[in-house]
């Protein structure tokens, strides 16, 4: 599996196939070929080195090395004569790198609601080499009471490829829920700014005249209210006058037995008079 390190290459070594040969052939075989030269490496069967530490293998894939190791072959013919031949013995190996599995997984989150949209912008990643990754942007959002998935969408760094990793995304979830309970008044930060509604005065319409049934008769009207008229001013009383001696004699009534009581009572009477501003003659006779 891919880790970010080459992965480790072997040296390639090469052995007789004794297979279907009988012990005779076989040591007649070993004693006829010579492996004693190096081995050579390629990718490519065309350009070859010794230096196998030269092929780095890092990224998710399939690689075939190829080996090969010159050969001499010692050649007897019937008359006894021996020649030998250079031949090279080329043998493969492969190696496979799978990709990493990395998950992507974005938050969740859950409130009442308010009125405001509810985001989470956290997204984890598991199954990343270290120093590679990706960065993200969350494009989840709730406002409503619900839920939605937190949708999110993700670039690689530059030095993270994409054939390295097998990326699984989960998304998250985003629930508003009822709000359950009303959101206290603070007089000090958030005063409660309603106003105050102001009462309708209540008309009371003036009385309207009835109609008149006469059809001669002007239509009534209401009548209007009358006008206060001032106080009349007191008029000061005058001072009496006194009598002339002769009238006061005139009037002066004997106060005898027989009299007392009806001249006690005109006496009476006459101040009353006076008081209010009326001059009275009184006349009287003596009866028995």
């Amino acid at each position: 599996m891919y880790d970010g390190r080459p992965i480790d290459v072997k040296e390639a070594s090469f052995a007789l196939n004794n297979v279907a040969l009988s012990d005779t052939y076989a040591t007649q075989y070993k004693e006829f070929l010579n492996f004693e030269s190096p081995i050579q490496y390629s990718t490519d069967k065309n350009s070859w080195t010794t230096e196998l530490s030269g092929f780095k293998f890092v990224d998710a894939g399939s690689y075939t090395l190829y080996a090969k190791q010159e050969v001499i072959v010692t050649l007897t013919d019937f008359e006894g004569k021996t020649k030998t031949e250079p031949r090279d013995v080329v043998g493969q190996a492969t190696y496979t790198i799978t990709p990493r599995d990395v998950t992507l997984t974005s938050g969740s989150a859950e409130k009442e609601y308010d009125g405001t949209a509810l985001t989470n912008n956290t997204v984890t990643a598991e199954g990343f080499v270290n120093g590679e990754g990706a960065t993200y942007t969350v494009t989840g959002t709730q406002t409503e009471v619900g839920s939605s998935e937190n949708k999110f969408n993700y670039t690689l760094n530059s030095n993270t490829k994409a054939g390295n990793y097998n990326i699984t995304t989960q998304c998250g979830t985003l629930t508003v829920t009822e709000k359950t309970t009303p959101d206290p008044v603070d007089p000090k930060t958030n005063p409660d700014t309603t106003p105050t509604p102001t009462p309708t005065p209540i008309v009371t319409p003036a009385p309207t005249a009835a109609p008149s049934t006469d059809d001669n008769a002007p239509e009534n009207t209401a009548t209007p209210a009358p006008t206060a008229t001032a106080a009349p001013t007191a008029t000061p009383a005058p001072a009496p006058t006194a009598a002339p001696a002769a009238a006061r004699a005139a009037t002066t009534i004997p106060q005898t037995g027989d009299n007392f009581p009806a001249v006690a009572l005109v006496i009476v009477m006459l101040v009353a008079i006076v008081g209010l501003g009326i001059t009275v003659v009184l006349r009287t006779d003596k009866k028995k």
